[in-house]
This record gives C-alpha cells, sequence and structure tokens, in this order.
C-alpha cells in the first residue's frame, strides 16, 4: 500500500499544478513567445563558463533546456544563435557557426512579420552573412544582408537601418565592387545623422567616413578619396570637444586622425607625390608609436614607409624604419605584419647588395606563410571532459532551490486533494494485494537489469578509455615525426633522401589520421543531443567543404536535394556524409562525377552518395560496416584506408534510428544509401 500511497499523492500533485496552471494562463491576454525569466540566468551564466571553462558551454546549455519541459520559440532561437556566436568566436568552426545560424532563422521562420521577431530575424540574416563573408561567399552574404535590411526597414528605425547598410557596404567591398561599397557608406551615414548625438555615434561617423576614402582609393577615385578623408578630419575636429565626461575621448580623436593621415599617404603615394605621403606616414606612425595608443596601426604605416624608400632608394632610411618594425613586432607580435617584415628586409638586403644576408628570409617567410595556412584550416575539437559533471550538478542544484519555493504552494492545494485521494483509495483497495506483488515483481527485475547495464556501461567506458589513452600518446611523437620531416625537407638534402624523408612524413600522416579515427571510435551515442536540422543546408555545405577535395583530382560533385527538416545530431550527421562522400573521391577516377542525391519516400528521407568508381568485389562486402575489418583498399591515386569510417558512420545512423547499406559492381561503381525516419514534426 505504500506505493499506492505514494501514486494518489503523487496524482494529486499533478491534478493541483494542472489547475494552477491553467489559472495562471487564463490572465494572459496575449501568447508570449519565450521564458526570459528563466534562460536570460541560462545564457549570461553561459557566457561566464565560457570565458573560464570554454569545452563546458555547449554542454551547460543543452542541460539547461533538456530540464526545461517546453521551450518556445524564442528561446530555440536564443540557443542556435549562442552556438552560431560559440562556434566563431570560441571553436573557430564557421561550417557549424553557419549550420546554427541557419537553425536560428529556421526557428523564428513563421514569425517574420511579427514586430518582436523582425530585429531578432534581421540579425541572425546579418550574422549569416558575416559567416558568408568569411568563407568568401560574397554573393550570399550580400542577399542575406539585403534580404535583412528589408525586414528591419519595416520597423521605420533609421538609426538601427544604418547599421544594415554599412554591413552591404562592407560586402560589397569583399566583392571588391567598391563604389558602390562607397555609396551604400554614403547612404548609411544620413540615416546614421538623424540619431541623436552620443558617443558611440561619433566614433562610428568618422569611421565610416574615413572607410568611404579607403573604398574611392581602391576605386580609382584618389580626389573623391582625399575629399572624404579631409571629411573625416573635420568631423574628428568639429567634436573634438563634444564628450567631456568620456575619459580619453581626447586620445582617440589623435588616433584616429594618425590612422586617417596613414591612408591619406597612400592615396598621395599612388599619385606619385612621394614628399606628402612621407610626411603623412612619419606623423601617423608619430602620433600611435606613443603608449597606449594604437600601435597595431604604426606597424602597418611603417611598414608602407620602408617599402616607399626601398622603392626610392633610400636604404639608409629604410634599414631604420624595418628597426622600429621589429623592435615594435618583439613587444607587439603580429604575424601577419611579421610576414610582411620578412619581405620587405629581404628586398631592402637584396637591394643593398647583400644576397647573402638576405636569403636566410626567404624560408623563414614561407614557413611563417605554411604555419597561417595551416592553422586557418585546422578545426578544434570540442572535448567534453569530467568537469562538466560538476558543473552540471551545480546548476542541477539551483534548479531544486527554485523549485522548493513553489513546494509549499503544490501541499496547499494536495490538502484539498487529499480528500478525494481518500475516495479513490477506497476504490482500489481490492486491488492492492495483487499490485503489491506486482510491484515487487517489477523492482526485483527492474534491480537485475540496473546491474547488468551498469555492468556494460562499465566495460564499455573502461575499454573506450584505454583506446583513447593509446591514441592520445601517440598523437604526440608522430606529429613530432610529420614536423621534423617537414624541416628536413625545407632544408638542403642528399642526393636520395628526399624521396625517403617524403615517405616518412606520408607514413606518419596516415597514422595520425588512424589514431583520428580511434578516437571516434564508440563515441556516436555518447551524450547525443537531438535538435531540428535543414538537412538540405547540412549537404550543401558539406559538398561545399569537400569540392576542394575533389578538386585535386578533377572530379565534379553534384548535388540535389529536397526541403526536409530532421530531428538529428547535426555533428554525427555532418561526418557520415562528409565519410561517405570522401570515400566516393577517394576510389573514383580522375575527372568523375560524383552524384549526391536526397528524396523523401514514405515515412523516411533517403540520402544517397553515387560514384562511378572502382567499385566492391563481393570478397569484401560482408567486412564493410565492421570494426577493424579487413575489407580496406588504397584509393585510385594511392590514399590510405583504415576501415573504421563505415564502422563509425553505421553507429550513428542506427543511433538516429535509420539504416545504411550500399549497392556496388566492380569497375562500374558504388551507391551509398542513408535512411533516416520522419517524425510528426518533419517537414
Amino acid at each position: 500500500m505504500k506505493n499506492l500511497t505514494s501514486y494518489l499523492f503523487r496524482s494529486s500533485r499533478c491534478i493541483a499544478v494542472l489547475l494552477i496552471a491553467m489559472a495562471l494562463s487564463c490572465n494572459k491576454t496575449e501568447r508570449e513567445y519565450g521564458h526570459p525569466e528563466y534562460f536570460d540566468t541560462v545564457f549570461n551564466r553561459a557566457e561566464h563558463i565560457s570565458s573560464l571553462y570554454p569545452g563546458h558551454t555547449l554542454g551547460f546549455v543543452d542541460s539547461a533546456f533538456d530540464a526545461f519541459p517546453r521551450p518556445d520559440i524564442q528561446d530555440l532561437y536564443r540557443k542556435y544563435i549562442f552556438k552560431a556566436h560559440y562556434f566563431i568566436d570560441v571553436d573557430k568552426r564557421e561550417a557549424m557557426a553557419l549550420l546554427y545560424a541557419d537553425s536560428a532563422l529556421w526557428a523564428i521562420r513563421d514569425h517574420v512579420d511579427e514586430a518582436e521577431f523582425s530585429n531578432n530575424y534581421g540579425k541572425a540574416l546579418s550574422f549569416k552573412a558575416f559567416l558568408l563573408t568569411l568563407k568568401k561567399e560574397f554573393e550570399a552574404a550580400f542577399e542575406c544582408c539585403y534580404r535583412a535590411r528589408q525586414v528591419v526597414e519595416r520597423t521605420h528605425d533609421t538609426c538601427l537601418l544604418s547599421d544594415y547598410t554599412f554591413m552591404l557596404g562592407a560586402v560589397s567591398n569583399g566583392q571588391r565592387k567598391y563604389l558602390d561599397a562607397a555609396r551604400y557608406l554614403k547612404q548609411g551615414i544620413v540615416e546614421l545623422s538623424h540619431c541623436s548625438i552620443s558617443y558611440g555615434k561619433f566614433r562610428l561617423m568618422q569611421a565610416k567616413l574615413d572607410d568611404i576614402g579607403i573604398y574611392y582609393s581602391k576605386g580609382g577615385m584618389p580626389d573623391s578619396a582625399l575629399y572624404y578623408y579631409k571629411a573625416a578630419l573635420d568631423y574628428l575636429e568639429q567634436h573634438r570637444k563634444d564628450f567631456p565626461n568620456i575619459a580619453n575621448s581626447g586620445w582617440f580623436v589623435e588616433m584616429a586622425e594618425a590612422v586617417v593621415h596613414g591612408n591619406m599617404g597612400d592615396v598621395y603615394y599612388k599619385k606619385g607625390d612621394t614628399v606628402t605621403a612621407e610626411n603623412l606616414y612619419r606623423e601617423s606612425i608619430r602620433v600611435n608609436t606613443q603608449e597606449g595608443y594604437d600601435e597595431g596601426d604604426a606597424q602597418h604605416t611603417r611598414i608602407k614607409l620602408a617599402g616607399l624608400y626601398i622603392a626610392k632608394g633610400r636604404l639608409a632610411d629604410a634599414q631604420w624604419v624595418l628597426q622600429g618594425i621589429r623592435h615594435s613586432l618583439d613587444r607587439f607580435p603580429d604575424q601577419q605584419m611579421e610576414l610582411k617584415w620578412y619581405r620587405l628586409q629581404f628586398s631592402y638586403l637584396e637591394r643593398a647588395g647583400r644576397a647573402s644576408d638576405a636569403w636566410p628570409y626567404v624560408p623563414a617567410y614561407l614557413k611563417l606563410k605554411d604555419s597561417l595556412e595551416n592553422a586557418k584550416q585546422q578545426e578544434p575539437q570540442f572535448d567534453m571532459n569530467e568537469g562538466y559533471g560538476y558543473m552540471k550538478s551545480q546548476y542541477d542544484l539551483s534548479l531544486l532551490k527554485k523549485d522548493g519555493e513553489l513546494k509549499t504552494l503544490y501541499l496547499m492545494v494536495a490538502l484539498v486533494f487529499l480528500v478525494m485521494a481518500a475516495g479513490i483509495a477506497a476504490t482500489v483497495w481490492q486491488h492492492g494485494k495483487r499490485l503489491k506483488r506486482l510491484n515487487a515483481r517489477i523492482i526485483a527485475q527492474n534491480a537485475e537489469m540496473q546491474k547488468a547495464l551498469h555492468a556494460l556501461e562499465q566495460s564499455q567506458e573502461e575499454n573506450t578509455r584505454m583506446m583513447k589513452i593509446v591514441a592520445h600518446d601517440l598523437r604526440t611523437p608522430i606529429g613530432g615525426i610529420i614536423g621534423l620531416a617537414s624541416i628536413v625537407l625545407e632544408g638542403q638534402l642528399l642526393d636520395g633522401q628526399e624521396q625517403l624523408v617524403g615517405m616518412i612524413k606520408t607514413s606518419g600522416s596516415n597514422a595520425l589520421e588512424f589514431i583520428n579515427d580511434l578516437l571516434h571510435v564508440n563515441s556516436a551515442l555518447k551524450d547525443m543531443k537531438k535538435e531540428p536540422v535543414e538537412v538540405a543546408a547540412l549537404l550543401r555545405h558539406c559538398v561545399g567543404l569537400l569540392q576542394f577535395k575533389a578538386d585535386g583530382k578533377g572530379q565534379q560533385l553534384v548535388l540535389e536535394t529536397v526541403p526536409v527538416v530532421l530531428p538529428i545530431n547535426q555533428e554525427k550527421v555532418w561526418r557520415v556524409i562528409s565519410n561517405l562522400i570522401t570515400n566516393a573521391i577517394k576510389f573514383s577516377p580522375d575527372g568523375a562525377t560524383i552524384n549526391v542525391s536526397m528524396e523523401q519516400v514514405p515515412g523516411k528521407v533517403r540520402i544517397a552518395v553515387e560514384d562511378h568508381g572502382i567499385g566492391i568485389p563481393d570478397s569484401l562486402k560482408n567486412g564493410m560496416f565492421k570494426m577493424f575489418t579487413e575489407a580496406k583498399r588504397p584509393g585510385t591515386a594511392g590514399e590510405e584506408s583504415f576501415g573504421l569510417g563505415l564502422a563509425i558512420s553505421k553507429q550513428i545512423i542506427e543511433a538516429h534510428g535509420g539504416q545504411i547499406w550500399f549497392e556496388s559492381s566492380i569497375g562500374k561503381g558504388t551507391t551509398f544509401f542513408i535512411e533516416l525516419p520522419l517524425t510528426e514534426s518533419s517537414c
């Protein structure tokens, strides 16, 4: 009867909560699309965690959403846009940031015409445009930015509208449409001029006047450029003393004037007036090399001045400026500036007839250039370690405290329903003994199942832990082999040794790829979070990222999609699709076409990756999805294969309730199929 009494108490409590919720809902005159009283705290705490423990941030946000019964439209939008910013600001993965920006747009797609969503929709479109600009997809970025401006234009807020107009100018600059960029900035300045004066508006206005000068200079209109540079200087002088209560406002004006002077020097240099250009450069450097000023701009202007001196043959002056740059870079490192310094130092020494001193700067320049390019391509992996458990427990504790405040109200209502429960208890008393026996048997069976499940989980965790320890310990020495081989290849080798070292580097790279696959074994089912994802967008991004790999073999990726949204884990399904396309590239000949298609079949979505490559022999087909299988072969260009990718892909797809299979003919090609189930909410 103890279980029965507990059941009755819980039932009465649920009824009480339901009635309270109904009463509260009657007081609402219109629908609320979010829960800021809860999620404001969540996202403020997530920002704090991101600054201290970046790797725990997304896990904390997902746990907070799991703990909340029904997140609404505005809550989902905030979640997706937060993750998008996380992936661009912290994790440095532009592709994932773009996917979450698309998810944010999808979340509020049906409410664009509502006032409370129009600004959010414009911000999400603007952020997507920024991400596309980073990928140099300027046409798509311009379209997003233009749509954002159309949405915000309905608010008739010219101050807000000017931000989107300025961004249209920035995207046009990326397209090298410099005169269009200048036109948009001039329009934005007119819109901004209707806003009340503020220190923020003052700083933005002078910056945009300076940018217009830059765009006209790039567009081959030097006189117009000088006009707007002088307008920027006049604006700075006009408002120099307007903000006496702002600390360092005078310092900012001097620094901004120095930046404009450096830009004006570029125009005079192009016009052939090197004397004026030199004077402007020197004045800009004099101001911004002061303590606390813009040392980065001073470095940039010194680079230009050194180039002017070398071009004019004033080598002593060039040497003096280059020494100043070196001293500045030692105090304020900037790898891009250092790259330019190497190039100028080489030019100076070569012009001075010191070729033997100049050539050592060439390998240093190339090494730094390669390092910057490699760093740009790397995508750091998201890692959730044991510290997350502590953060989650602390957050759960805060929820329990909040829940405690409601218990008093629940108890009072529960007393009313206890009277009702007494009548119910009389009715079900005759079934009590049978329920008691059944309950005891269920408890016993559940205890046995829990023991077995615990033993299996411990065994699985131990195997995974050992595998990751081995893989982690191997990464460092193998990475060292590759690094040493690269250094040796850049130096002078004896005859016959270059090929040997190249083989060492290739072997090390293959081993490192194998270890990366090991680190993903058994990870597909752990902590898997699902959320609505536009599958067509995911496929487009995946194909776009892998096209460069196909270009290396002269291959073409062809994509056909239909609009479908599924509740999936984006990152894991992304890995499956990438693996299948990579395999198709690997086992297809040069110049081949690879088709990636998606179609909706009854109750499911089917994705196919079709190649026209070498095909899979019957002797290997049964082992294709097995872990550590022997069914592996080199690609058509000798690419290495480790036999782990398809096994991991099968785990991921089956964890989504789907299936994966293939059809293949020797010499004709292979098609891999993925089917994922549709839900009632899929569209």
